[in-house]
């Protein structure tokens, strides 16, 4: 228990760090960096040790359940990437028809360069789920 809760102390307060970001160029993106991977471990100690206290928690006969809806609520945050990710080619594809309108050729350079990034970001952002 002490350790699920010095997880949450740890991810509450890289999450807060995270949202005051003053810095700019590489030392910005160094910070968010830094401060994005002390919050992973904070998540994962609170992932390690969620199965653990919810197996003390519950009685024999309801533990399937319980560990079933946490690992579902695990599983959601997965969805939320793909939906962002088709969403994300939708607004793509909606810049590319209404507010670039200068030449076929820069909305084409925009569409492969945009292409090639959010399989990227998706991976990325998949990866911080898990």
């Amino acid at each position: 228990m002490r350790v699920y809760n010095l997880g949450f102390v740890i991810y509450t307060v890289a999450s807060l760090c995270l949202s005051v970001d003053w810095l700019t160029g590489r030392s910005g993106a160094t910070y968010l960096i830094v401060f994005r991977v002390v919050q992973g471990v904070g998540a994962a100690c609170l992932l390690a040790n969620s199965a653990a206290i919810l197996t003390d928690a519950f009685p024999p006969n309801q533990r399937g359940l319980a560990l079933g809806i946490n690992n579902i609520v695990g599983v959601s945050g997965m969805f939320y990437c793909a939906i962002a990710l088709i969403l994300g080619v939708a607004m793509l594809w909606l810049a590319i028809r209404f507010a670039v309108t200068r030449s076929d050729q820069s909305a084409r350079q925009l569409f492969l360069g945009s292409i090639t990034y959010l399989p990227l970001l998706w991976i990325a952002m998949i990866a911080t789920k898990l």
